[in-house]
């Protein structure tokens, strides 16, 4: 058997081929930018809702057409919580938790403890939510009314050293949120 070396073909870098090659985009680049960053799923978007829905996995759908048709769940929120945090997230119930959790308490709380912490903690919302401050010397006055600490009127307490050096050990401060760490 006779064996013949591997041909090498060398392209002119001024042909019109070659050229055509470069000005391409990277397909791969764009599918990359499709593959959820959370569990690794593919999610496509810029689509309608029925072709969204047509290119869910049968276990997602079945579960998104459950909880719109006899839950009354709004599908744009549905279709919103799976783009951002992925099919996994949504089969495990979270997005369910986020929803119940708006009719009581505000979006923005919800976001920012989900951005501080993850979605997946999601559950311990209620038990982490200080409330709403609009900064930390609020929170740390309230803090030490509701806590009994009377404090003399002729002491002067510094509430941001009171926050830094005792209570950010137990609490975060989120885009104007105060959350237990202790949940």
């Amino acid at each position: 058997m006779h064996r013949t070396s591997p041909t090498t073909v060398h392209q002119n870098p001024h042909s019109p081929l070659f050229h055509s090659m470069i000005s391409l985009p990277n397909p791969t680049s764009d599918l990359m930018q499709m593959i959820d960053p959370v569990d690794g799923s593919f999610v496509v978007t810029e689509l309608t809702n029925t072709q969204w829905l047509q290119q869910l996995p049968e276990h997602v759908l079945s579960k998104a057409q459950e909880l719109v048709n006899e839950e009354g769940y709004p599908l744009n929120d549905i279709r919103e919580f799976i783009e951002e945090f992925g099919y996994n997230n949504f089969i495990s119930g979270y997005y369910e938790t986020w929803a119940d959790l708006t009719d009581s308490y505000d979006d923005d709380a919800i976001r920012a403890f989900v951005d501080e912490y993850s979605v997946r903690d999601i559950e311990s919302f209620e038990d982490a939510y200080y409330g709403q401050y609009g900064t930390v010397t609020e929170f740390v006055q309230e803090f030490m009314e509701a806590m009994g600490d009377e404090t003399p009127s002729y002491v002067v307490v510094d509430y941001v050293e009171t926050w830094n050096r005792n209570l950010r050990f137990d609490f975060d401060f989120v885009d104007g949120y105060i959350f237990n760490k202790n949940w």
